[in-house]
């Protein structure tokens, strides 16, 4: 899989977005490095085409922007990578703070039904004692609280 790929996964992971003015290309082997790929001119007049400002593409593919016009390089901010953690760094507004993922939230509370049941049908229920499943409660496998602070 590639850079593009790879961000669409961490974005779907933690929650936060992808910059929106920023295109990417590129491959990355299993240690995190990122190769280079064919079609520079292509993709970057593309990218352009669309409205993108910014984008990201191998290091070992620097000499490829020699190819692209001189009026649309002038009006793109090309950023070079050598790994994916750099990729990263550049693909996402690190200012964001992310505090709860919405998918997260919901595996939990299926998964707090889903013992509730259990209990309900084994007998176990004491309605007296406190939801020992709720967010940020010793045992949430997460360890986030997502109530008021």
């Amino acid at each position: 899989a590639g850079v593009a790929v790879t961000a669409a996964i961490l974005s779907a992971l933690s929650g936060r977005c992808v910059r929106a003015d920023t295109a990417c290309t590129g491959e990355i082997t299993l240690r995190g490095l990122v190769l280079p790929v064919g079609g520079i001119k292509e993709k970057v007049l593309a990218a352009h085409r669309a409205g993108i400002a910014r984008i990201l593409l191998p290091k070992r593919n620097e000499k490829d922007v020699a190819e692209i016009p001189d009026s649309v390089r002038a009006e793109l901010e090309v950023v070079f990578v050598s790994d994916i953690v750099e990729a990263m760094a550049q693909l996402f507004d690190t200012h964001t703070k992310v505090t709860s993922v919405p998918w997260l939230r919901e595996i939990e509370e299926s998964e707090r039904q889903e013992r509730r049941r259990g209990r309900a049908l084994s007998g176990k229920v004491n309605p007296m004692e406190p939801d020992d499943m709720g967010p940020g409660a010793e045992g949430s496998h997460t360890g986030h609280s997502f109530g008021a602070a």
